[in-house]
């Protein structure tokens, strides 16, 4: 995938997205994806997976932005670095909970380690960086 500012990502399509890009999408137009972006540390570079097309005229988002939500597992103010554990919902029930860690570049309060939070960022290069967010407080330890 190649963006508005012309950064280029591999990217897969997840199998609930295919029948909607080959009905609904023009690849020679420019599209607004819903997509999960997964950062791979090892190599420094952002992964996407396509799931679903962005189909809303009244609320035009600007290019490469993003809104996540997860629970903070570390937080760095001095490396500006957050990670984020990201809860998918599995497709059959099992007893094991499927997630993904994403590492934003930012800041945000001290100690709010397992705080559940909502971020808006923005996609620089292949870097995830926090424009904004809200902690929606503490998660609950079973």
């Amino acid at each position: 995938m190649t963006t508005a500012d012309n950064h280029t990502f591999e990217t897969v399509i997840l199998p609930k997205a295919i029948a909607s890009v080959k009905n609904h999408a023009d690849l020679n137009e420019v599209q607004n994806w819903v997509v999960y972006p997964h950062t791979i540390p090892e190599v420094d570079r952002i992964h996407l997976q396509i799931v679903g097309i962005y189909r809303n005229e009244d609320n035009i988002l600007p290019p490469n932005y993003f809104t996540i939500r997860g629970e903070v597992i570390y937080s760095s103010r001095k490396e500006q670095k957050v990670i984020v554990k990201i809860y998918r919902h599995p497709k059959f029930p099992s007893k094991r909970l499927l997630f993904f860690r994403l590492e934003l570049t930012g800041k945000i309060p001290d100690h709010t380690i397992k705080h559940f939070y909502s971020f808006s960022v923005m996609l620089q290069g292949q870097k995830l960086i926090i424009k904004d967010y809200l902690d929606l407080g503490l998660i609950g330890v079973n």
